[in-house]
């Protein structure tokens, strides 16, 4: 786990940026909505397939987002995941180029 803010400066309602690794796929961040300032990160097998489980095994899903340097398999990737909306290479889906589903 790495926090942006290890001092704990801030006064008041902050929760500071936090990433977390090393995560087990049923573990509460994996399954559950988590609204803040965190960032979860998952390794997998490197195949499409896996990629695809993994993005597709919860019962929530508004965003998701596909890193690759390959864009026709992030396509691919993207294309398979049951999300409302799904960034490619992108931090945010306000930069990204999408339709909102609604």
């Amino acid at each position: 786990t790495n926090t942006g803010d290890n001092n704990n400066t801030q006064k008041g309602n902050y929760y500071p940026v936090t990433v977390l690794s090393g995560l087990k796929q049923d573990m509460d961040i994996q399954q559950a909505e988590t609204f803040g300032p965190v960032v979860a990160i998952s390794s997998f097998d490197g195949s499409e397939e896996e990629a695809v489980r993994l993005a597709n095994d919860t019962e929530y899903g508004l965003a998701g987002y596909v890193y690759s340097t390959d864009i026709d398999k992030a396509g691919r990737v993207a294309r398979r995941m049951q999300s409302g909306q799904v960034g490619i290479n992108c931090y945010s889906l306000l930069e990204a180029d999408t339709a909102c589903p609604w």
